[in-house]
């Protein structure tokens, strides 16, 4: 079996036994099945909705309420290896057997019902079982696509939290920023409270209506004037945030922003001291956010970043860098890879192609046509010859950014340690 065939087995594991792309919006089909398990909003819960940012400040919101001593029970997507990495207690991953065990509960509430689940429904009911069997205190769930008809919208919640909204997942959401914050603002409960991050006037502005008209008890829109940064390297981030100083040793000038938006999100609900913020800050890592590994004098740096926004924060980010870049990209069908590419073309003269092994996956044919016009050396690559040029570039004082998908950064990232196992 191929490398790409034992991770495809990984990502997707025989007992999930469904379409691993297969979205089917609504929430009755979820709500039935909760109902027929006995789960429901027993305690508080963070939504976090929105198109880039909200992966990062679910993780935050995690860690932050973790060090203040709360069990939390964290439900994200995707995942990149396997999908035990989307359900976590105090950071920690359910393991394989466990998820096993808890996915043949909620297949066995289906049978009762006569309900079946789409992939990403039977995954969050799996997480929201796993979340009351082991009692946590508190609930963070990251919403798979939109708000309204998210199945991590099915509980409602106790604060919802808006994130940077973007063009993206238009064949669901609406072909502009303002449709698509209508759909993720909707997902709020009543009597819920709302945080909103920074966004576009327009999009600011429909937000901000939608809750005025709700009568919502608190909304709390944060202030990026109040931000300052003051570093933003391959070392990390420093900034000011009402004049506390805060260090991260995340990349990328938008991750202040996220971890603002976590620290007033928690304050809502909880007394947070500068001192769990500092700590939390400067410990964390989030799974293909400009990840960075160091491999002997060569980065590697792990961007699941596919729309125009989140690519947009990665070409700021590495115009900064004084290295020779070499870009690895791929991308789904429904995304806008031509004008990724054109912004990706900024940083570097040099692409490699890789082919993702799904059907949803744009062919590596279409992506080099478009690339071919704006990089000066642009090739397609098999993954025994993305592992080849890897090893090639070990010693060197260069950058690998791999970019457009998390199923790419998933990939890469399984064929990178099969490379350091031998």
């Amino acid at each position: 079996m191929s490398k790409t065939e034992n991770w495809l087995k990984l990502i997707n594991p025989d007992y999930l036994n469904r379409g691993f792309f297969n979205i089917k919006p609504g929430l009755s089909r979820i709500k039935i099945i909760l109902s027929s398990m006995n789960i429901k909003r027993d305690r508080p819960i963070f939504q976090i909705v929105g198109t880039n940012g909200k992966g990062s400040t679910a993780c935050i919101i995690s860690r932050l309420l973790g060090n203040l001593g709360y069990s939390v029970g964290t439900f994200m997507s995707p995942h990149e290896i396997s999908p035990a990495e989307r359900i976590l207690i105090n950071n920690r991953q359910i393991k394989a057997d466990q998820l096993n065990e808890i996915i043949s509960v909620v297949s066995r509430a289906e049978v009762s019902t006569g309900i079946v689940l789409s992939y990403f429904e039977l995954l969050t009911a799996a997480a929201l079982y796993w979340f009351k069997i082991n009692n946590v205190d508190l609930i963070v769930l990251e919403a798979g696509m939109g708000g309204r008809w998210d199945a991590s919208s099915a509980l409602g919640q106790t604060v919802l939290v808006v994130t940077s909204i973007g063009i993206d997942h238009t064949d669901y959401l609406g072909k502009t920023a303002v449709k698509i914050a209508e759909e993720k603002i909707a997902a709020v409960s009543e009597n819920s409270k709302l945080v909103i991050a920074p966004q576009r006037p327009d999009v600011y502005r429909k937000l901000t209506a939608y809750a005025e008209k709700r009568t919502l008890p608190i909304v709390k829109c944060i202030d990026k004037k109040l931000i300052k940064i003051l570093e933003d390297n391959l070392s990390g981030t420093s900034f000011l945030y009402k004049n506390m100083l805060i260090k991260t040793n995340l990349l990328g000038e938008y991750q202040p922003i996220n971890i603002v938006t976590a620290i007033e999100s928690v304050r809502l609900l909880y007394d947070l001291p500068d001192d769990i913020v500092r700590k939390t800050a400067g410990f964390l890592r989030i799974p293909s956010r400009l990840e960075a590994q160091k491999v002997n004098n060569l980065t590697i740096i792990f961007d699941g970043g596919h729309n125009q926004d989140a690519i947009e924060g990665v070409c700021r980010f590495f115009k900064k860098i004084k290295k020779r870049i070499t870009v690895v990209y791929s991308s789904m069908k429904d995304k806008d890879y031509q004008s990724n590419l054109c912004l990706l073309s900024t940083l570097s003269d040099s692409l490699l192609i890789v082919e993702l092994p799904f059907e949803r996956a744009e062919k590596a044919i279409n992506l080099i046509d478009a690339a071919k016009e704006i990089f000066k050396y642009s090739r397609i690559v098999d993954i025994a010859g993305l592992s080849e040029f890897v090893k090639l570039k070990y010693d060197s004082d260069e950058i690998i950014l791999i970019t457009g998908s998390f199923y790419l950064t998933g990939l890469c990232k399984y064929v990178i340690k099969m490379i350091d196992d031998t």
